[in-house]
């Protein structure tokens, strides 16, 4: 979720972009004052994104044993998932991420 210091996406990468997959809205853009910017990718998930699937996951009730208590590991007000650990990461991966994306949750608020 766009966490600083944990992305592979830098402006190298950006540059192979431009060699190899040839994605030109993922590519390095000049800016004005000359300075190199970098656009978001279509997959990140803006502030108020975040913070709805935030609070979808804190209000969030799972079967006894299914995976430890996910509420704890969200923050809310900044939109964060923080000390998830490996089996829970997978289960949000695997089976919660699929359920956001079949409803249309973010236009519901």
């Amino acid at each position: 979720m766009d966490g600083k210091g944990k992305t592979k996406d830098n402006d190298k990468a950006r540059k192979d972009i431009a060699l190899y997959c040839r994605r030109p809205n993922l590519e390095l853009k000049l800016h004005t004052n000359g300075k190199m910017l970098k656009p978001k990718v279509n997959y990140t998930l803006t502030t108020e994104e975040a913070k709805l699937v935030c609070r979808w996951i804190k209000e969030l009730r799972m079967p006894n044993s299914y995976s430890s208590n996910l509420a704890r590991c969200v923050d809310v007000e900044k939109g964060k998932m923080s000390k998830i650990k490996g089996h829970d990461c997978h289960v949000f991966m695997e089976c919660l991420y699929s359920i956001i994306n079949r409803f249309d949750y973010f236009t519901d608020s």
